[in-house]
């Protein structure tokens, strides 16, 4: 079966973290990190052009670690929100998969982070196989540093100062984030 390119979605993911990189129980943030925010931001095409359309953020309570004080100052994302709106993974996804069917809708993000920790966490909690994706992944990322014929990846900040852009909305918002970066996609992918 073809995938239809009509909608997709960008995501990006906020994620627990600590200043110097390691967790409280001295493991590397790489390995004890768990997803807090689910951002997403839906893309259509309308008369042969894309535009961004619905965004949504889903907060997730950590179970390993309490939000730092270093995490909540970068993203915003305090214990206090997370007791109020958060939820666990399973349910964020479940909410997340009622309101956007990424199953069938290719998925796309400023980089693979997101990608592999939204897989290796639903791994870990055994949770794998409740949620589907698409198997269709872009690295806009890549696609952005190929475009502009960059040596290396580069940061979205960056990406969008190059591409002439500002940024909308607060960095390390999840929502925000998956927002500029479709932005960004718009920009590279709708006729001049």
């Amino acid at each position: 079966m073809s995938v239809r390119l009509d909608k997709f979605l960008v995501i990006d993911l906020e994620a627990t973290c600590w200043e110097d990189g390691v967790a409280p129980n001295g493991k590397l943030q790489k390995e004890e990190s768990e997803i807090i925010e689910i951002g997403v931001c839906e893309v259509f095409k309308l008369d042969n052009k894309y535009h961004t359309g619905r965004l949504q953020s889903y907060y997730v309570k950590p179970t390993k670690h309490i939000i730092s004080d270093y995490c909540e100052e970068l993203t915003g994302i305090s214990e206090s929100l997370l007791e109020d709106k958060g939820t666990t993974l399973d349910r964020a996804l479940h909410n997340f998969n009622k309101d956007f069917a990424p199953k069938y809708k290719p998925y796309m993000a400023w980089g693979n982070y997101d990608k592999k920790q939204i897989l290796k966490e639903c791994e870990e909690k055994q949770i794998l196989n409740r949620y589907k994706f698409s198997d269709t992944y872009l690295n806009i990322k890549n696609l952005f540093s190929l475009k502009y014929g960059l040596d290396k990846e580069i940061r979205l900040s960056k990406a969008l100062e190059l591409a002439g852009m500002e940024f909308i909305g607060n960095a390390h918002s999840g929502k925000d984030d998956a927002h500029n970066t479709a932005r960004i996609l718009l920009k590279l992918i709708n006729p001049l």
